[in-house]
């Protein structure tokens, strides 16, 4: 059991990061309390396509993107697009991104991704314990082609994701039908990842964290953290209206986390990748399990409130205005696979996916002070990272060995490098 006499450990950001490690937190029986300045879980955790994305430990940024550039300005709807106008901007934090697609950088993110990677689920199972059963769901995902040319590329990326040690089972045409009939005739093959799930409620399954937390003890506040001022054995958290003194603070607050990141002189390059979905209410027979197109990438995921189209990166400036036609997009390519599908009382939706240049999450303690953990900068692999990340979390709070190696994620990697945008 907690001390209610002890200062609380303080969790910004109730997103699913930071509902998983307050959890954790909770249950090694440290006093948590979760502040954040808007409604937990509304953000990227509630629009996510709701995949535990275990198999993707190949990074955004890669040759075939560095050489696709200037494809990408001029495509404004493509699967990986660039805001022309915002280039000046973002040109620090988008020189580093290419650089990251080296194939000697490649290796560094693809070791650290596979680290957290491997025991995402198995972390979420512990995590979740008996409600498992009703958050997950444990089939697998489809990726799929329609003709030759997607076959050859996708049998490129599934050898190179089995040298990594991947788990893939290829099927033909036929065999894609037998598993997901929505696509018999439709498809020229695909690949199953076995080992990855879904949740059908992303943004149920923050809450239930958050429930789970409160029912263990814990606190979730909804107010505007201004700064910390790390104090010898506490960490005075600046509100609007207030202070409170915390055992330790944990920095999970997406984009915003740089904001009370640099005041203690910390180097945090964190840029933006807008992703867009479409969730389609009206869908007659839906899917068993999350779609991967792997030409036009995007994913297909099937919700308790329809099916969710998701995916797309667009980089640009944090204050770009959303672009919708991409979420209209994702409905046109869909049909190419799904004819059937309707877009009545289709609901948009776009978040900012906090992300570094090399693809890694920052994990780890401020030089400044070893009360002051940070956790944030998933990109599109928060909710698959975020129960190791709660482990890791919880480690670093409690000061012992962490389930895995931390200094990859370290925001040591960026000292006495440019600030980035």
């Amino acid at each position: 059991m907690h001390d209610s006499s002890q200062p609380p450990v303080v969790v910004v950001g109730g997103g699913v990061i930071g509902a998983a490690a307050a959890l954790r937190l909770q249950r090694s029986g440290l006093r948590t309390l979760v502040i954040d300045r808007n409604e937990p879980g509304r953000e990227c955790s509630f629009g996510n396509a709701g995949v535990i994305a275990t198999s993707f430990v190949l990074p955004l940024s890669s040759p075939r993107h560095i050489l696709g550039a200037p494809r990408m300005m001029i495509d404004p709807l493509g699967p990986l697009s660039i805001r022309f106008g915002h280039l000046p901007s973002i040109a620090p934090w988008l020189l580093r991104f290419l650089i990251n697609g080296m194939p000697a950088r490649q290796r560094r993110t693809i070791e650290g991704l596979k680290a957290l990677n491997g025991r995402a689920l198995s972390s979420w199972l512990e995590l979740l314990g008996g409600v498992a059963r009703t958050r997950l769901v444990q089939r697998g995902m489809l990726e799929v082609v329609r003709d030759a040319a997607g076959l050859s590329s996708l049998r490129g990326m599934a050898a190179r994701l089995s040298s990594e040690g991947v788990p893939l089972q290829p099927l033909d045409a036929g065999e894609v039908g037998e598993i997901e009939p929505l696509l018999r005739d439709r498809v020229a093959g695909g690949m199953l990842h076995p080992d990855v799930a879904h949740t059908p409620d992303p943004y149920g399954l923050v809450l239930e964290l958050l429930g789970e937390l409160r029912k263990a003890g814990g606190e979730v506040a909804r107010r505007q953290v201004r700064g910390i001022e790390p104090a010898g054995d506490t960490v005075r958290v600046i509100l609007d209206g207030g202070i409170i003194e915390a055992s330790h603070i944990v920095i999970a607050a997406g984009l915003r986390s740089d904001d009370l990141l640099r005041p203690l002189g910390m180097r945090v390059p964190l840029g933006v990748e807008f992703g867009y979905h479409l969730t389609l209410p009206h869908v007659g027979e839906m899917p068993s399990r999350p779609i991967s197109f792997h030409t036009e990438a995007f994913l297909a995921t099937p919700m308790t409130g329809g099916l969710r189209l998701a995916g797309t990166v667009e980089l640009g400036r944090r204050d770009a205005e959303p672009n919708w036609k991409r979420s209209g997009q994702l409905f046109k390519l869909a049909r190419r696979y799904l004819p059937g599908l309707c877009d009545a009382r289709a609901e948009p939706w776009r978040g900012g996916r906090p992300s570094f240049p090399d693809s890694l999450p920052a994990i780890g303690r401020a030089p400044s002070s070893p009360r002051v953990v940070y956790a944030f900068g998933h990109q599109h692999l928060g909710l698959t990272q975020a129960a190791i990340t709660a482990e890791c979390v919880d480690a670093l709070v409690r000061d012992v060995p962490p389930p895995i190696a931390l200094d990859p994620f370290s925001l040591r990697r960026f000292a006495g490098r440019a600030s980035g945008p």
